[in-house]
C-alpha cells in the first residue's frame, strides 16, 4: 500500500469518476485504474462499484475512506509542521567547556555548527567549578570537564580515560625513552597547563613546577625550545607540533574527561536529543582516538 494509490482513491472517492480524478491529478485514466485495482487486490476487498454513471463506494470503500482521509492529512500536517522547523523549533544550546578541554572539541564543534541552520550554538571556557555552578543555575544547557557529578539532579556521562604522560622536546642524549617513572621527572622543569588533573599529580609527588598556563601554543613553545616538559593528557597530543614526543608517565592514572548536562531542563526531552546528536557527531570521534596521535 503506497501512499500514491491512497491519494489516487481519494480523489476518485471525492470525485466520483476515475476520468475526473485522473485529470485532476494530471495522470492518465489507465495509470488510476490500474493503481486502484492493484489497491483493491492487495486489500481483498472492492473498493468502488463502476457503472456507466460513474465510480461509488462500496460498504468497504466507505469504512476504507474515513480511515484514508485522516491518515492522509495527518501526513500532509507533518509535512508541512517539517517545513517549517525552521522557524517554530529553532534552538539555542550552551555549552560551557572546562580550561583547556575547549581546543579538542573547537574545530569539530564550528565545522558541525556551520552546517546547522535550525541550530544555533553558543559557547564558553571555564574553571571547572564554575561550569558546575553555571549548570546548576540553568545558564548553560551541557558542560564537559574533567569532573564527575555525583548529583541526581544531572546526567554525567563519561567520555573518556586518557592516559597522562609528559610532552618533551626529543633529545636523542636521553637514549631511546618509552615510558617515564614519576621520580624520574623530578630532574626536568616541568609545565602544566591548569585546571587539570596533571595539577595535583606534580602536586602529590612534590615535583617541581617552573611554569602554569592554559596558552597551549605558548607552553608547546617552551617545550620546543626545550626548557621545560609538559604534563598533559595524551588525548592532547593531536594538537602539538610533530617535533615533540608524548611518553607515557607509568604509575600515573588516567585522566577522565565527562559530559553533563541537567535533567530539569524545561526543554530536557528535545536538548537531550540535540546534546545526543552533539555527543555522536563532535565528542564520539574524539572519544575513539581518531584525532588522537601519539608519537612515542
Amino acid at each position: 500500500m503506497e501512499l500514491r494509490q491512497l491519494r489516487y482513491f481519494l480523489s476518485v472517492a471525492d470525485t466520483r469518476s476515475f476520468v475526473s480524478a485522473a485529470g485532476k491529478l494530471f495522470i492518465s485514466r489507465q495509470a488510476i485504474s490500474k493503481a486502484i485495482s492493484q489497491l483493491e487486490s492487495e486489500l481483498n476487498v472492492e473498493l468502488f462499484m463502476r457503472d456507466s454513471n460513474g465510480a461509488f463506494l462500496t460498504p468497504a470503500g466507505i469504512m476504507f475512506y474515513e480511515r484514508v482521509r485522516t491518515l492522509v492529512m495527518e501526513l500532509d500536517n507533518l509535512s508541512a509542521d517539517m517545513k517549517n522547523y525552521g522557524t517554530r523549533f529553532h534552538q539555542h544550546i550552551r555549552l560551557a567547556f572546562s580550561i583547556s578541554v575547549m581546543p579538542l572539541f573547537e574545530p569539530k564543534l564550528l565545522e558541525y555548527k556551520s552546517t546547522q541552520v535550525n541550530l544555533d550554538i553558543h559557547y564558553q571556557e571555564r574553571p571547572k567549578e564554575m561550569c558546575l555552578q553555571l549548570l546548576r543555575e540553568h545558564k548553560v544547557d551541557m558542560i564537559v570537564s574533567p569532573m564527575l557529578i555525583k548529583d541526581p539532579m544531572f546526567v554525567c556521562d563519561r567520555l573518556m580515560d586518557s592516559p597522562v604522560g609528559v610532552l618533551i622536546q626529543w633529545n636523542h642524549a636521553l637514549g631511546e625513552l618509552t615510558e617515564v617513572e614519576l621520580s624520574d621527572l623530578q630532574w626536568i622543569p616541568l609545565a602544566v597547563h591548569s585546571d587539570h588533573f596533571p595539577r595535583d599529580l606534580y602536586q602529590s609527588n612534590t615535583l617541581r613546577v617552573q611554569y602554569q598556563g592554559y596558552d597551549f601554543q605558548r607552553l608547546f613553545h617552551l617545550v620546543e625550545q626545550g626548557l621545560c616538559a609538559l604534563v598533559l593528557p595524551q588525548c592532547f597530543t593531536g594538537l602539538i607540533p610533530v617535533s615533540t614526543k608524548w611518553i607515557p608517565i607509568a604509575d600515573a592514572p588516567p585522566w577522565t574527561l565527562y559530559k553533563s548536562y541537567s535533567k530539569t531542563s524545561e526543554k530536557n526531552q528535545l536538548y537531550s536529543a540535540v546534546l545526543d546528536e552533539l555527543h555522536m557527531r563532535i565528542f564520539r570521534d574524539i572519544v575513539s582516538g581518531e584525532d588522537q596521535k601519539c608519537l612515542i
